[in-house]
């Protein structure tokens, strides 16, 4: 029994052992080949996952299963090994600035930690994408009756009001106030968005008659800042970019967009059924 015992690693990986499942099932199996199984089960999870670090380790994990299985057999398969160290390699750069980033948002500002909780993690935004919109945003203090948004002049900027408020005018009348951590210029935004990606599509599948030059929408209020409101700023194109780089971060921000948009609407329609009610408790004069 001694004399059969595997003595090396190739021996060991390569031993056909009885694996039992149940009493009446059990399948004679080497650890190469449970580990050939592994590598498809983890590249299998991998195509699953939603969050990038997880997704890459097991990727990661799943080409070193499968080096092992083509590694240890009567003749090691070179060509697939060299090109799954190639694979292991990129995932372990990946797993590297992944984590990186994670280390570099651990922790906020005191009011950059308060924004992300309160406006940016409900909608599901990671801090490192949060990191990364606070790197492409600019904050300014604005001046007293300083204009933030022209009516019908094209709206180029998304903006966030963090402390203080403005007051958005239609023509010419008040009708409403931007308080802290409101959007204003998601809807100008969305619509920018939307048209980019119908021209990407459109390059993309040959349409060349379907090919328009991207417009800047026209703001639908003139928005008047409050003397020394802070606001929050970010380009369209920029922040485009980072939606189109960043794929964990497109549908989460404009999640977190709309749902200020929507806050909004149901502010501004219980105002007006408010209004509504007082009219017809008054009755006629």
């Amino acid at each position: 029994n001694s004399a059969s015992k595997p003595t090396t690693l190739y021996e060991i990986m390569t031993k056909r052992r009885k694996l039992i499942l149940t009493d009446k099932f059990q399948i004679d199996i080497s650890y190469s080949e449970l580990a050939g199984h592994s590598s498809f089960l983890l590249l299998a999870k991998s195509y699953l996952e939603h969050d990038s670090l997880v997704l890459r380790s097991l990727a990661m994990t799943g080409f070193g299963c499968m080096s092992l299985f083509q590694y240890y057999r009567p003749k090691p398969l070179w060509l697939p090994l060299r090109w799954n160290a190639v694979f292991i390699t990129i995932n372990l750069g990946m797993i590297a600035i992944l984590l990186e980033e994670r280390f570099q948002s651990r922790e906020f500002p005191e009011e950059e930690e308060e924004l992300y909780q309160s406006l940016f993690f409900p909608s599901g935004i990671s801090r490192p994408d949060f990191l990364h919109l606070m790197e492409i945003c600019r904050k300014r203090r604005a001046d007293e009756c300083d204009c933030l948004a022209k009516q019908g002049a094209p709206q180029t900027k998304l903006c966030l009001v963090l402390d203080g408020k403005a007051k958005v005018y239609r023509d010419g009348q008040m009708v409403a106030f931007l308080r802290k951590n409101q959007f204003f210029g998601e809807m100008s935004f969305i619509n920018f968005r939307e048209a980019h990606l119908s021209r990407a599509l459109a390059e993309r599948v040959g349409r060349d008659d379907e090919l328009k030059e991207i417009k800047k929408a026209n703001a639908t209020a003139d928005i008047i800042a409050d003397d020394d409101a802070e606001i929050m700023i970010w380009d369209f194109d920029e922040l485009n970019d980072l939606l189109t780089e960043r794929r964990t971060l497109r549908n989460t921000f404009i999640a977190c967009i709309a749902s200020d948009l929507v806050k909004k609407l149901v502010k501004k329609e219980a105002e007006i059924s408010a209004s509504d009610s007082t009219d017809n408790e008054e009755g006629p004069t």
